[in-house]
């Protein structure tokens, strides 16, 4: 049964119409329902899935010509094998606006197809982001449809408040720097951090009314812990734990999804000693339940 399951053809090919039939009745306008506002949300929705699947494959390239050709190129910087890619102007009006959470699955794409050596390339463009990212808002950046303003491609320039980095983006930003930044990926790393984390205390203070909203855009657990474990991975144990007191004491906090992998790590890095001595924190906070999540081989 598995063996007859595993060289059975592609659902694609054994029933090809299945999939289009699919995209009709999905973006089809519904009976009772305004036709427009709808219709365009579902069609955003259906691009956003169609570039998952085509990042899935690996075929980064094909994804972002996607979003070219169906967004408005908007809250990244300009990319160089992109120059063209259409911005708020009279010509892409029929273009979608892009959500945080489109352009959060895209930046894993967009990274490799940066001029080589992606080891300084790809620093660049995510700092180029930050940058931008952290530009103090303007009154021209606050409506998000705004066709004269709206262009966020140069560092420095804002983009509305819809497309700010939240806690997901930031996660991505830290793991991707580390992860193509080279020797220098956890400087790059630690500065993305230190620089999200001055405006969002000053947004903090300013907002203390505003729990959420000064929570979901500012890095949390898992960006600092995209770090913590490349630090562990590269045997940086003092500099870890340091990340680890800072986690466990100041506002970022921890959960058992810091600790499980962070144990794990520690030991296939031959650390044993660390590794219970980071097992033991965890259960000192959390208890053991944790713990058999923790896999060693």
């Amino acid at each position: 049964m598995v063996r007859r399951h595993l060289s059975s053809q592609p659902l694609c090919t054994t029933h090809p119409t299945l999939l289009p039939r699919f995209k009709h009745r999905f973006l089809r306008q519904r009976l009772g329902t305004s036709s427009r506002p709808g219709t365009r949300e579902r069609e955003r929705t259906w691009l956003h899935a169609e570039i998952i699947n085509l990042q899935k494959q690996g075929r980064h390239e094909d994804a972002v010509q996607l979003f070219v050709e169906h967004f408005i190129w908007l809250g990244l910087p300009l990319h160089p094998l992109f120059p063209s890619a259409p911005t708020a102007t009279s010509e892409s009006k029929q273009k979608h606006y892009p959500s945080i959470q489109i352009l959060v699955t895209l930046l894993p794409s967009l990274l490799p197809l940066l001029p080589p050596p992606l080891s300084s390339s790809v620093p660049k463009y995510l700092n180029a982001y930050v940058q931008s990212a952290l530009a103090p808002t303007t009154s021209s950046s606050l409506d998000s449809s705004s066709t004269s303003n709206c262009n966020s491609r140069g560092a420095g320039v804002a983009p509305p408040p819809a497309l700010r980095p939240n806690n997901v983006m930031w996660s991505v930003v830290v793991r991707e720097i580390v992860h193509w930044g080279g020797s220098k990926g956890l400087e790059h790393a630690r500065n993305v951090l230190s620089a999200a984390a001055a405006p969002a205390a000053t947004a903090t203070a300013a907002a203390a009314t505003d729990e959420s909203e000064s929570n979901s855009n500012v890095p949390g657990e898992a960006a600092y812990r995209a770090l913590l474990l490349a630090l562990a991975g590269r045997r940086r144990v003092h500099e870890m734990y340091e990340l680890l007191d800072h986690m466990e004491f100041g506002k970022v906090g921890t959960s058992p999804r810091t600790y499980i992998p962070l144990v794990a790590i520690l030991a296939k890095s031959g650390l044993a000693g660390d590794a219970q001595r980071v097992l033991e924190r965890g259960v000192g906070r959390f208890g053991e339940s944790w713990v058999e999540g923790v896999v060693l081989e």
